[in-house]
């Protein structure tokens, strides 16, 4: 579903490029794990996680899934490739670089949602946002924008339940200021996710609102189980045909 905190910018994809995840030591406790720290590993205390995270049954769940949405919605998507082209120039493809399991980089897809600019700083979508194109608009209501994630999944950067993948400049600031941060760093990133369901989305002005969203990330990356995600994808089905929050 669409994770309208994500620092969008519709700009060249090496403009898109932030240097790897600044990673400091989590206040949840337990085990230590590797994870990126401007760009060197090293171990940090991040919690203990749930097995089933990296579970070979939970890599086959989504791989299955992701196939059978690609194959039910490839239709359209390219609609939305041709609406995307023929409507603001650009490319149909926006690339952003995010931070995935453990810390590691990776290229995230998205349909291009908002006008196509050039050296732009990067900043929060917000609600009547000028940079949103039309076609854009309804992408983002329907979290159609989205829908190239899958792609993500079956290449292994990104599972179809778990926290939303975030710009690495942001995890960056967020690091010391949120507790337990890094802790969501032990799932790959996720097409959707707890804090999604909750309604913790949208822009984050406050560390406090933050630190909400973290919290739900972590009680999934603890909680994490076949019968969670089932629940989580069914109240995002149901979130996402009845919600008119998006923007």
């Amino acid at each position: 579903m669409s994770e309208l905190s994500d620092f969008e910018f519709a700009s060249r994809p090496g403009n898109a490029s932030v240097s790897p995840v600044a990673v400091q030591e989590a206040a949840i406790l337990s085990r230590r794990r590797p994870v990126l720290v401007r760009g060197e590993v090293c171990d940090v205390d991040v919690g203990e996680g749930s097995p089933y995270l990296l579970a070979s049954s939970k890599r086959t769940a989504d791989i299955v899934l992701a196939l059978a949405l690609i194959a039910l919605f490839l239709p359209l998507m390219v609609l939305i490739y041709a609406a995307v082209r023929i409507t603001s120039r650009g490319p149909v493809i926006f690339r952003q670089e995010r931070s995935g399991l453990r810390g590691q980089p990776f290229q995230i897809y998205k349909f291009r949602s908002m006008y196509f600019s050039i050296g732009e700083d990067f900043r929060q979508a917000g609600r009547s946002d000028g940079r949103v194109t039309p076609v854009g608009r309804l992408l983002r209501m329907t979290s159609a924008d989205e829908l190239p994630q899958f792609f993500n999944v079956l290449f292994g950067d990104m599972s179809i339940v778990g926290p939303r993948p975030h710009v690495a400049s942001l995890d960056a600031a967020y690091a010391t200021l949120v507790q337990g941060y890094p802790g969501r760093l032990q799932a790959r990133p996720g097409i959707t996710g707890l804090a999604q369901i909750r309604g913790q989305r949208g822009e984050t002005p406050t560390v406090e609102v933050m630190q909400e969203r973290v919290n739900s990330d972590l009680e999934y990356v603890r909680e994490a189980s076949l019968l969670l995600d089932t629940r989580i994808l069914v109240v995002t089905i149901i979130y996402v045909l009845f919600s008119k929050d998006a923007y």
